[in-house]
């Protein structure tokens, strides 16, 4: 299935899947390849089913977590994507994709505060992971903390120079700070 999935033949890898699956019901890898596959076709429910078996298959299977609640995610169902997202985070602590939809849903809740928890706890353990500097950041300027925003997003920007929603993050930010020439300099980069 996964040679079919890697060389874009989706049909066919998915059609190898289910058949692990019938072959053997408790097979966890073969239910996160048939998720992964539905989710990239679109097919959300059906994808989440299939996330869902492998984690109760295998409890301890971080990605299967992982995969669940950025279905979920997907699926605009922030509340429930937070129980799958934070079981993800606890298993593999280094996941800096599972801090960063954790601290999505809550933002998406407009649970700001934590979501920015979220997002510092996924720093703490990857001080340098450009998304959570970003996401953070963003979660300040909107608690009007412009100047704690402005410093992440630099950081972020040092990493990733043409990112432009980095770029637009920043030049918010710096307009918020009353920072105009600085903010046009930004908003100039997006634009380019």
């Amino acid at each position: 299935a996964l040679v079919h999935k890697r060389a874009g033949r989706l049909d066919e890898a998915l059609s190898e899947a289910r058949a692990a699956i019938r072959a053997r019901p408790s097979h966890a890898g073969a239910h996160y390849t048939a998720g992964s596959i539905l989710r990239q076709q679109g097919e959300l429910r059906n994808a989440l089913a299939c996330f869902r078996a492998v984690t109760r298959f295998e409890p301890d299977h971080a990605p299967g977590w992982a995969a669940v609640g950025s279905t979920l995610l997907r699926m605009r169902e922030y509340e429930a994507a937070i129980e799958p997202l934070s079981r993800a985070v606890e298993l593999d602590p280094g996941d800096a994709a599972s801090w960063g939809n954790l601290g999505l849903a809550y933002k998406r809740l407009d649970r700001d505060e934590e979501a920015a928890q979220a997002y510092r706890a996924g720093l703490r353990r990857m001080p340098s992971d450009a998304g959570l500097l970003n996401n953070l950041a963003v979660v300040l300027n909107d608690q009007r903390r412009y100047e704690e925003s402005i410093e992440l997003l630099v950081r972020a920007i040092d990493q990733h120079e043409e990112d432009w929603q980095m770029h637009l993050n920043l030049a918010v930010a710096l307009r918020s700070a009353e920072r105009w020439e600085e903010a046009v300099t930004h908003y100039r980069k997006v634009l380019d």
